[in-house]
């Protein structure tokens, strides 16, 4: 890494000019003052998992049909979640809520939105079956 105050020589030293930290050669370290680096511990990782939520595609009709059945204006659901009316104004029309704001209409207009399975079921001979990329490139193949 070459000095950030002249560019010429490999930056050695950290130094503090004007609140800044720069790296920079012996040369130039004398214009500001040395900065001790200081290490953090480093944490180790967790093996988290990342939990993907999935909402109801057809959240934003669900929605509104829960507001009208229940009698609500957006007003009053406004108050009642604490999300402004014009976030929910485009939320019935459409625009995906946060996973915060889709708990909070769950509660308040007592519908499910959250933990929506995305899998594409196909029903036959009387019971479930899922469908995979082949049965979908199947049907594809037989439409052409």
């Amino acid at each position: 890494m070459e000095c950030e105050m002249c560019g010429l020589r490999q930056a050695t030293v950290k130094i503090r000019i004007e609140g800044t930290v720069l790296g920079v050669c012996d040369r130039c370290s004398r214009l500001g003052t040395l900065v001790e680096e200081t290490r953090l511990p480093v944490k180790k990782a967790r093996n988290m998992e990342i939990e993907e939520s999935s909402i109801d595609p057809d959240f934003a009709s669900k929605i509104k049909e829960a507001r009208k059945n229940a009698d609500i204006t957006l007003e009053d659901l406004s108050k009642r979640t604490s999300v402004s009316h014009s976030v929910l104004h485009r939320i019935e029309k459409g625009m995906r809520p946060t996973d915060d704001v889709a708990k909070k209409l769950e509660r308040a207009l007592r519908i499910k939105l959250l933990g929506f399975s995305y899998a594409a079921e196909q029903k036959t001979s009387g019971k479930m079956q899922l469908l995979t990329l082949g049965d979908v490139a199947e049907m594809k193949i037989k439409k052409k």
